[in-house]
């Protein structure tokens, strides 16, 4: 085949005859130009691309870490590192040697979380369209096996056009750069990490969350969790800076093991964490959440003399796209929930919300009861309706003993009193207990002129306690009317108390009814009646199917995404029998199991209409 260079010598050669023949014709002379700036032009191509070639391999020789040479043109393989893809042998038959090697050779040896990046990169298509544009060699870092363990190499492709063999060449070459790259990790997480816990810093983990909202999560329910550690200041004063940062050091690690991999925990301050839960599926996820932080905060540690010194936490809690779409509006709101917490006592969560009546498990605060303790001075406001206003305070408030706090120090100051304040009757005894009181400070008590109005607080014929109404006769009188309206009052506060008092009865007859089904050796959970949403999972149940989660429909996580519910379901049993428990043999065939399903009537908080199932193992028996 002849080149170009010797077709340019050649027509030369033409023009000097035509040149001897013709004379100086000006086209020719113009011609012969022509041809020698070509030929110089083509002498210098071809010096480069020989250099080019020389260059490379020189390199590569030098990093002694050559994988494969092939001729993409001719598709043969021209050279190989020893003990790599033995059975391959020049002029393969593959009708794209290049991409055969990769995939069935260097893919396997590549790290899972590399393998994308490095077929996008190397592909024969990209190698090809980047030596045409006369770019760079494609170049990526990534982790490689190597006598069974996963070390960083900088993996490069060189590709050149082979003047000597008219052929497109593509040599694979690996670096190893491990020990350099596990250095520069190492910088890399010294930067993103607290230096004494380990967690994202401050500044990472805005990062993170940032992009995680904007990117990633923007269909999807999160939580921002920030949590602060109360009285640490006394931990570091009292034992020392030193245990201090040990307390700090271990509840990081507590935080960080109680979250998958994908949540993102951060220390942002000296005693304040960062928390963001992804995909988060329902509130009472978030709540349970909350209480297993706080438990790990409560401790105490002992100092000199034996004083023990305790520390808790307190939360605030705000939820994505709910409370914002951003990181700072979520923080911001998160920090006002946290707030909130603190003021209540510490020790407990709060949830924003944006009419400020919060969540929490703590004393909660309601934005009408702290408008009217605001404008307590303004009580003519409050005279003008009385019972109205009562009413609301009670009604409207998710902290009765709060509102009722607030009432009898309105009532007191109304009526010009010295004393409010309401005793009761513990349920396990007959001991009466002062829970409430309100006490003038500006006015004088004489018990020998003082006299008390007490109302008692009936319940089912049962006397809980009384509310009592203390003044001085020499300088207060009750009218008629007076004690009219205070009586009224009272009843008032008194529905309230008992209605909270069954309330916070079935509250705890929920967390002991929970506590016991969580150890029994049967699979049991309580759903609602009508909706059948599952509103508690066992222990045992939640070892056997992970997959089911508090909040899904019972036919649907039991009997694989079923539309409707079942005729045989024991809840059916109930209703048509009208029994209180009523029990029938089910097979599930998700578990290969029979169950001995028994279900019975059970008050559940925040549902009227629950059920609890017993379900046992029978397929032993069943098998016999």
């Amino acid at each position: 085949m002849i080149s170009e260079s010797e077709v340019i010598s050649e027509l030369k050669d033409i023009l000097s005859d035509l040149y001897c023949k013709y004379g100086t014709d000006t086209e020719i002379v113009k011609l012969s130009q022509l041809l020698d700036k070509l030929l110089v032009s083509k002498q210098r191509e071809s010096f480069r691309l020989i250099n080019t070639e020389r260059r490379i391999r020189n390199i590569i020789e030098a990093t002694n870490d050559i994988m494969f040479e092939v001729d993409i043109t001719n598709n043969k393989l021209l050279s190989k590192t020893d003990g790599l893809i033995d059975n391959i042998i020049v002029g393969n038959k593959q009708k794209d040697l290049y991409s055969f090697i990769l995939k069935n050779y260097i893919e396997n040896i590549i790290y899972k979380d590399d393998l994308k990046a490095f077929k996008e990169k190397f592909s024969l298509n990209n190698i090809v369209t980047r030596n045409l544009e006369k770019e760079e060699d494609l170049s990526l870092e990534c982790r490689l096996l190597v006598l069974g363990e996963y070390k960083w190499f900088s993996y490069q492709v060189a590709s050149y056009y082979s003047e000597e063999n008219k052929s497109f060449i593509a040599i694979s070459y690996a670096k190893d750069i491990n020990d350099k790259k596990i250095k520069e990790l190492e910088y890399i997480r010294k930067s993103e990490r607290d230096p004494l816990t380990g967690i994202y810093n401050k500044i990472k983990s805005q990062e993170l969350i940032e992009r995680y909202i904007s990117k990633h999560g923007t269909n999807k329910k999160s939580a921002l969790f920030i949590v602060d550690i109360d009285n640490f200041k006394n931990i570091n004063d009292r034992l020392g800076h030193i245990f201090g940062d040990a307390v700090l050091v271990d509840i990081s690690n507590e935080l960080n093991s109680m979250f998958r991999d994908t949540d993102i925990v951060g220390r942002i301050g000296g005693d304040e964490f960062i928390i963001l839960i992804k995909d988060i599926q329902s509130e009472e996820i978030l709540i349970r959440k909350a209480e297993e932080i706080l438990s790990i905060f409560r401790n105490s540690f002992v100092g000199e003399n034996s004083k023990k010194h305790k520390v808790s936490g307190s939360i605030g809690i705000s939820q994505y796209p709910k409370d914002g779409n951003s990181f700072e509006d979520l923080y911001i709101k998160a920090d006002e929930a946290l707030y909130n917490s603190k003021e209540i006592g510490k020790d407990c969560y709060s949830i924003y919300d944006k009419d400020r009546s919060y969540v929490s498990n703590g004393r909660q605060t309601d934005n009408n009861i702290l408008e009217l303790e605001q404008n307590i001075k303004s009580i003519n406001k409050f005279n003008e309706n009385i019972f109205e206003n009562i009413f609301k305070i009670l009604y409207n408030s998710k902290d009765i003993s709060t509102a009722i706090s607030l009432i009898i120090k309105l009532v007191g100051i109304k009526f010009n009193l010295n004393r409010v304040y309401i005793k009761e009757r513990d349920y396990s005894n007959e001991d009466l207990r002062c829970n409430f009181e309100w006490v003038n400070r500006d006015m004088h008590s004489n018990s020998s002129n003082d006299y008390t109005l007490k109302i008692d607080i009936i319940e089912n014929d049962i006397n809980r306690g009384h509310i009592g109404f203390e003044l001085n006769n020499e300088e207060n009188i009750l009218s008629d009317s007076d004690i009219d309206t205070l009586s009224l009052i009272s009843n008032v506060i008194s529905t309230f108390m008992l209605k909270k008092y069954s309330h916070d009865k079935i509250i705890d007859a929920y967390h002991i009814t929970k506590a016991v089904m969580d150890k029994i050796e049967c699979y049991a959970y309580v759903i609602d009646k009508d909706s059948h949403e599952i509103l508690y999972i066992n222990d045992k149940l939640k070892y056997l199917d992970q997959n089911i989660n508090i909040g899904d429909i019972c036919y649907k996580s039991f009997f694989n995404n079923k539309n409707s519910s079942c005729e045989a379901c024991p809840i059916n049993g109930l209703r048509k029998y009208k029994e209180d428990e009523y029990s029938m043999e089910i097979y599930l065939d998700k578990y290969d199991i029979w169950f001995n399903a028994v279900a019975s009537n059970i008050k559940w908080i925040d549902s009227k209409n629950a059920c609890l199932i017993l379900s046992y193992d029978i397929t032993k028996y069943k098998n016999k």
